[in-house]
């Protein structure tokens, strides 16, 4: 079966291709994949001679000046350049001095003074941008990128172009991945943004434009995301960034992917008032669907957000939700379902929340599903709060029932969905403290709810093994009893406290999309 991290590198890529084979491919953040994957396909950029991309590695200007003339000149012509540098500190032997003499006779780069040109300084984004406005025939003296303001030009050209795509071009050093991807843009073709118009859309008013996962629902301001994975998606023609203006009871995690690829990772803070955020920036014109994802492992008692409207710095057709995949799946459980551990490239895999980076989204996106993810950290199958702790104070029955199980009982809000899911995977009983019948008949009484809530033909699969080698045979029975599916996966605690880390969700992924293959 394939591996289903190439999910993560290649899903929705224009290019359809997956990264080369780096020995540190895992390491290119998802954003860049898809141009380091096609700058390397064409002889753009290649590894270091022990197989490395070092994709996080800053931007060398003599790495510059070779990119840039392999992507005028194409892999196969530009070792036949004969330039010569002229520069004091780049001697005849040195690898790139017919890639710097290039650059130089064409105006596209200058040496730093005293007749050196430092080979092996580090150029900023605006300074490579500078140099790739230059290549593609810009001219640096009428068109102010040189003297005062320079680098706020080179940012509007780029920004005007369309060039800036997947990245926000700065003073910092430019890391080598995003050298890639600004070298990729000025591969694609321009677009013609004058179409594109200044656009709000309401979406308390018109919730068919966006297609809505999980428990997402539409509430009197607008569309509420309560839970993990709750999330809207839709579809259209879009340019520039998109600007959403929300309230939010708590200070709530969200995640934006464009076209499948995870653009940003944001917080929307909590405010009795509107407020407005961007959640995706510098996106291609063109046709995008773009899904915004709520990003929490634990749901608070007043943690929820409210869609009032989006705004489009540019978009030219009408936004539309997108279409319903034929399956959907549901997963209910603890923080491992939550999603405890982010899966690779967010910068910081000790951040405990991702509903969407965990198992349950890979085998979503493998098996080409919709998903809703009905979870709480620490909550059971028997424990309360009142005896034996954990953040959900309420049994998994009542959570699975109510939006908010924290509100007081007049203020319960019943979930409820016009589509019911085809399979529901329970992974339960980490957080249990008790054991034998009364466990088993907890675990029945929890699959009998599912049925009754989602209807007599859902196929229920009883998930176990992931945090703890305890509770398997009461699970078991239990799944016997009930006419349910059980499965054991390989436990993988490398993510802290129990928790599987990214290894980890990886392997359940692949041993549960096995398994569900078998049964759909």
């Amino acid at each position: 079966m394939k591996k289903l991290i190439a999910l993560l590198l290649a899903l929705v890529l224009l290019c359809g291709a997956v990264t080369a084979a780096f020995t540190d491919e895992k390491s290119v953040n998802t954003r860049y994949r898809e141009a380091v994957s096609a700058m390397s396909e064409k002889g753009v950029i290649g590894g270091f001679p022990d197989g490395s991309f070092k994709p996080k590695d800053t931007l060398t200007r003599a790495q510059a000046a070779k990119i840039i003339c392999t992507v005028l000149e194409g892999a196969d012509k530009v070792d036949a350049i004969t330039a010569t540098a002229s520069f004091a500190d780049v001697p005849a032997e040195h690898w790139a001095a017919k890639f710097i003499g290039y650059c130089a006779e064409k105006g596209i780069v200058s040496g730093v003074g005293n007749n050196k040109f430092d080979p092996n300084g580090q150029l900023t984004g605006f300074a490579f941008g500078k140099m790739l406005l230059v290549a593609y025939g810009h001219n640096a003296e009428t068109e102010g990128l040189t003297g005062a303001g320079w680098d706020t030009h080179v940012a509007e050209l780029l920004k005007k172009e369309g060039r800036d795509y997947q990245l926000k071009v700065s003073g910092d050093p430019l890391p080598r991945q995003e050298a890639c991807q600004m070298a990729y843009n000025f591969t694609l073709p321009a677009v013609d943004t004058s179409a594109y118009a200044e656009t709000t859309v309401e979406a308390k008013t018109d919730s068919a434009l966006y297609k809505t996962n999980g428990r997402t629902r539409l509430g009197d301001e607008g569309l509420e995301l309560r839970w993990p994975g709750d999330s809207i998606e839709f579809t259209a023609e879009l340019s520039g960034d998109v600007v959403m203006y929300y309230k939010s009871g708590e200070n709530v995690y969200l995640q934006t992917f464009v076209d499948g690829v995870e653009n940003l990772r944001f917080l929307v803070t909590a405010s009795a008032n509107e407020k407005k955020v961007k959640v995706a920036e510098n996106v291609r014109p063109g046709e995008h669907t773009i899904r915004i994802v709520r990003d929490s492992d634990i749901v608070k008692s007043s943690a929820y957000m409210t869609f009032l409207s989006l705004s489009f710095s540019g978009v030219k057709s009408t936004v539309k939700a997108t279409e319903q995949k034929k399956l959907l799946i549901e997963y209910v459980g603890d923080s491992i379902t939550s999603g405890k551990y982010t899966l690779p490239d967010t910068g910081d895999t000790e951040k405990t929340h991702s509903a969407t980076h965990s198992y349950a989204y890979l085998v979503s996106q493998e098996l080409d599903a919709d998903w809703i993810i009905t979870s709480r950290g620490g909550v059971a199958l028997i424990r309360t709060k009142e005896n034996g702790g954990g953040s959900c104070p309420k049994t998994m029955a009542q959570c699975y029932d109510y939006i908010n199980p924290f509100a007081a009982d007049e203020e319960l809000i019943r979930y409820d969905f016009t589509r019911k899911p085809d399979v529901v995977v329970m992974a339960l009983g980490t957080n249990d403290n008790k054991s034998g019948e009364e466990l088993t008949k907890a675990a029945v009484d929890m699959i009998k709810q599912i049925k009754d809530r989602n209807g007599a033909n859902v196929k229920i699969v009883v998930m176990y093994g992931m945090m703890t080698g305890s509770h398997f045979t009461e699970l078991e029975a239990a799944a016997k009893e009930t006419g349910s599916y059980a499965l054991k996966v390989t436990r993988d605690n490398s993510g802290g406290n129990n928790h599987p880390g990214v290894a980890g969700h990886q392997k359940n992924a692949e041993e549960l999309v096995a398994f569900l293959k078998t049964i759909l």
